[in-house]
């Protein structure tokens, strides 16, 4: 998408700024790709990293590149994008260096929701933003998302892209708003 299209849609949507990224590519060429888009739009486009956890020191790499060097403020993972393969082991240098840099990671766990949780409570110096409520098709674990983020103080929950609408209003009063940020996963989803 455009830097063009995305501003349209804030516009459209009264939003005054939106974090971007790119995935589904190596992270270096999605660093690029997103960094070339949001040129010139600094002010309402917030570029995050995005690292793929298997390419072990070309992840660490592209976020010395992107955090150190651009100044981007976050990091983007999914870990759909490391298929079956992601461990506590193979997470844990992207994590340690996530607390030195000082910047949040988003994440979407693939349903992956001990693996997840233990690297959160494991990892106290990083903050972590759960995307999609940690199962965007599953009550059962939102809930359990919304109880441990509620009792965990690295631990925020994105709301984008749930598909269990009639869940939200139960998990929000779990979880509470302050741990709670509003995603829209646009322009997916307008």
């Amino acid at each position: 998408f455009t830097a063009d299209f995305l501003l349209r849609q804030l516009d459209e949507a009264g939003i005054d700024k939106q974090m971007v990224f790119s995935i589904m590519l190596p992270s270096r060429e999605s660093n690029d790709l997103t960094r070339d888009r949001v040129r010139g739009h600094d002010d309402r486009l917030m570029p995050l990293c995005h690292v793929i956890a298997q390419e072990a020191e070309l992840a660490l790499d592209e976020l010395d590149r992107a955090i150190g060097d651009w100044g981007w403020k976050g990091v983007k993972m999914h870990w759909g994008e490391s298929a079956e393969v992601i461990s506590l082991e193979m997470m844990q240098p992207i994590v340690e260096r996530l607390a030195e840099l000082g910047v949040t990671l988003l994440l979407d766990t693939l349903y992956k929701l001990d693996l997840a949780m233990l690297m959160v409570y494991e990892n106290p110096n990083t903050t972590f933003v759960v995307a999609h409520w940690g199962s965007p098709q599953n009550p059962d674990l939102m809930e359990r998302w919304a109880r441990f983020a509620r009792v965990t103080p690295n631990c925020y929950l994105d709301c984008s892209f749930c598909h269990c609408w009639w869940k939200m209003s139960e998990c929000f009063e779990v979880a509470t708003c302050d741990k709670v940020l509003f995603g829209s996963d646009g322009p997916l989803w307008h």
